[in-house]
């Protein structure tokens, strides 16, 4: 997960245009004024991500729905946990427009996860 990450993010610094489906939806700013999204390129992370755990272990659909809260719990903890998000801004490669996540992005990862989990658990 962690080097997928790192590679999106890094083809999105290198052609940030190249990706334009990251613009679909605006909701708010980070502190620096970059634009929100609550649909961006970690939307499709999220499912992809989410299909290769449901393939990995199909039918657990209520300890994903855990994980994927708990998972956006720890995103909410980063932005509002002042070291955590000082350290996160300065050695994570990814943008703060991508964790410095929305409600409504955070409300929909939780959907897109049990999509991809979904779509994981059925693909066997």
């Amino acid at each position: 997960m962690f080097c997928y990450s790192i590679m999106i993010a890094k083809l999105h610094l290198l052609n940030p245009t190249m990706l334009k489906f990251d613009s679909i939806l605006g909701a708010g700013t980070t502190d620096n004024k970059e634009p929100r999204k609550t649909v961006d390129l970690f939307t499709l992370n999220h499912i992809l991500l989410w299909i290769g755990i449901g393939y990995a272990y199909p039918n657990k659909y209520y300890l994903a729905f855990f994980l994927g809260i708990l998972w956006e719990l720890f995103e909410r903890f980063i932005v509002y946990d002042k070291t955590a998000y000082h350290l996160v801004k300065t050695y994570w490669p990814v943008p703060e427009r991508y964790w410095n996540e929305t409600d409504k992005n955070s409300i929909l990862d939780i959907g897109v996860n049990m999509v991809g989990y979904y779509i994981g658990s059925h693909i066997r």
